[in-house]
């Protein structure tokens, strides 16, 4: 479905009277009246002043969001497995795919997101959202709860959207662009870790947060429990390469297994992180021809333990032969003698052997008076 563009704010004008009107007014006012509004506009002036100083004191005393990520935070990290928003503008516009999670009060933008969970050891002590700001806000988002978990992310639109229970969860703002922002949804989630939570705003404006779509940048949601996650992945085994090229190595591995869940698998090329995937495979690019290289593969859990490496040594396929043979300087000899003429060989051969038949042809004798005689030799 198509992306409906932004809709603009539309400000009705106030109309002014106009400036003459007011200049013949005021030439009619006595001097002490126009004394008195002189006296009054001034006071209204310095009290809008004082609001506006005290509004912006107000607002820098606005706490800010961490300035930490959620990878450098302790506990079991979740992503969503589903996200997307939805605007009452395009009732049957659907954004699943979008990179955005966008936000407004008027005409009504909300936002959804679905925490899969997994196999916890323990109950859950404290559960984080956390959400990637693109743009700042001094009016932020409010967390609710869904309990419709039967929506998906590639046809939820406006019109058959769950609905969101007004019951405000937790909430930030005050926040920068280019941050993360941090709630406690400790009541939103479920004792495997599962949540399904709505957000909203009552800004005049589109809020924008990071989706799922972004990549690195995306949703988290951090869980602690009462007993720590301490045990690290089993090792991948069976590394091996299922494919080459000059600038690339295919890989593939058999799972790991984890007592919560494996998170993923970091793979290293010459002991430097090359990639991370969620896959049992991993194709390794832009290396160089005929060249040879250590790969290793690891796993890591949601509590970021990590296994040790399981390493193999590889190689690209040979350089392609891109280079043109090169002409000889020196033509051979019998290129360089030139050819006889066949015809004057054949009519020579030709002659030298009719020469030598009628050399020793011996003729009849056709003469009868000297049929006695010997015969005679054709000379040539």
């Amino acid at each position: 479905m198509p992306v409906a563009a932004d809709d603009d704010v539309w400000v009705e004008p106030v109309s002014a009277a106009p400036a003459s009107a007011v200049l013949v007014a005021n030439r009619e006012e006595p001097m002490r009246r126009r004394r008195g509004k002189s006296l009054l506009a001034a006071f209204v002036t310095s009290l809008v002043i004082g609001v506006g100083v005290s509004s912006s004191t107000a607002e820098s005393r606005v706490a800010q969001p961490d300035t930490a990520s959620p990878s450098q935070s302790s506990g079991l990290k979740f992503t969503p497995s589903a996200d997307a928003y939805v605007s009452s503008a395009k009732p049957k516009a659907n954004y699943g795919s979008a990179t955005r999670l966008k936000l407004e009060d008027a005409p009504v933008v909300e936002a959804y997101l679905r925490f899969p969970g997994g196999n916890l050891t323990a109950p859950v002590t404290r559960a984080t959202l956390w959400l990637y700001a693109v743009d700042g806000s001094s009016v932020g988002y409010t967390v609710h709860a869904v309990s419709d978990t039967s929506w998906q992310e590639s046809s939820l639109t406006f019109a058959n959207a769950p609905a969101i229970s007004p019951t405000v969860v937790a909430s930030a703002r005050g926040y920068s662009s280019g941050t993360w922002t941090t709630v406690d949804v400790t009541s939103l989630v479920a004792s495997n870790g599962s949540a399904n939570v709505a957000l909203t705003s009552a800004s005049p404006n589109f809020l924008n947060l990071a989706s799922r779509e972004s990549g690195s940048k995306g949703p988290v949601l951090v869980l602690e429990t009462s007993t720590p996650d301490t045990s690290a992945p089993t090792t991948p085994s069976g590394l091996a390469v299922t494919g080459t090229t000059a600038s690339s190595i295919s890989l593939s591995w058999g799972a790991a297994t984890d007592d919560v869940g494996v998170a993923g698998y970091e793979i290293y090329r010459n002991g430097s992180l090359a990639g991370t995937t969620q896959q049992a495979a991993y194709t390794l690019s832009g290396l160089a021809c005929g060249s040879s290289y250590t790969v290793g593969v690891n796993s890591y859990d949601l509590a970021g333990n990590r296994s040790p490496a399981t390493t193999l040594l590889v190689s690209t396929a040979a350089c392609p032969d891109t280079s043109a043979p090169s002409a000889s300087s020196t033509a051979p000899r019998s290129a360089q003698r030139p050819p006889r003429r066949a015809t004057s060989s054949v009519g020579s051969l030709a002659g030298r052997a009719t020469a030598s038949a009628c050399r020793h042809t011996i003729l009849p004798a056709t003469d009868p008076h000297r049929s006695r005689r010997s015969p005679r030799r054709l000379r040539v």
